[in-house]
């Protein structure tokens, strides 16, 4: 129980802005064709995507992607939400915040984000600036993109600062999360305050009733949430969890040692990093 604001004990750098998408559902059928990437860097990131993600040479010929730009989805920009007391929904929307994962944007997840939204949920993608995405815009207009770092140590063979290096970057991203739920508490007058009184953030009792969502890094990320900030969210929900990346405190808390002793090889929480999150509960 608490406010559902999640309160954690993470250290270091912290976030001062968060980009985001946000699908929801909407008012009557003025949908249209939004572009599936957006228009603003479309060369870049589908050239980044080629680069970052197709072997070689392969990943010299951006130019596949490009057919990429005339796709669209149904949707609207900025249409009015969806009353949900209309539809019988007295404390809102459901919530989902999601979490892309390694090399992803919420670009990447736009099928299974409509089909959320056109359910009734109101799905927040969070565009992490950790150096995971191919791309990902900052509020000055500038943009961060893929960090080489981690890939670098693990072909030198240090892979041991290469899941060092992960983690931190899962930390970072988990605390883009927090903030996230931070300022859908305190909506007032920015840019998604149509969703105030619109989506549920927590019951009757005080539970939180944000469902937390994320695929591979992102999945590390949900989880890494969940365990150090326990009132943040009423449940998870990942697939292909990259848990080599989460934190040893997560791992702990959702691995069962036994399991992981009887698979061999020696295989501890700390995943060969010899603790290093041992500053966050070991």
């Amino acid at each position: 129980k608490g406010d559902g604001r999640g309160r954690c004990d993470f250290g270091g750098r912290r976030p001062e802005y968060v980009a985001a998408r946000i699908l929801y559902p909407q008012t009557g059928d003025g949908a249209v064709g939004v572009p599936y990437v957006p228009p603003g860097d479309a060369s870049r990131t589908l050239r980044l995507t080629m680069e970052i993600s197709a072997p070689a040479p392969l990943n010299r010929c951006w130019w596949v992607l490009y057919y990429w730009k005339f796709i669209t989805f149904q949707a609207s920009r900025d249409a009015p939400i969806l009353d949900p007391k209309a539809e019988g929904r007295e404390r809102g929307w459901p919530l989902i915040i999601y979490s892309h994962g390694l090399t992803g944007s919420p670009m990447i997840y736009t099928q299974v984000a409509t089909e959320l939204a056109s359910r009734g949920f109101v799905v927040v993608q969070v565009h992490h600036s950790d150096g995971s995405s191919c791309l990902a815009p900052l509020q000055d207009g500038t943009s961060v993109a893929w960090d080489k770092t981690p890939v670098r140590l693990w072909n030198e063979g240090k892979t041991v600062q290469s899941v060092q290096y992960r983690r931190a970057q899962t930390e970072f991203r988990a605390k883009e999360i927090v903030a996230t739920l931070h300022a859908l508490h305190d909506l007032g007058g920015g840019a998604a305050s149509f969703l105030e009184g619109n989506i549920e953030l927590a019951s009757r009792d005080g539970m939180s009733r944000v469902v937390l969502m994320g695929h591979s890094f992102g999945g590390a990320t949900a989880l890494t949430v969940a365990v150090h900030c326990p009132t943040a969210c009423g449940c998870v929900v990942t697939h292909e969890t990259a848990f080599d990346w989460a934190t040893d405190r997560t791992r702990a808390a959702v691995l069962d040692k036994g399991r992981m002793v009887r698979s061999g090889g020696g295989i501890e929480y700390c995943g060969g990093t010899g603790g290093f999150e041992a500053n966050n509960g070991g």
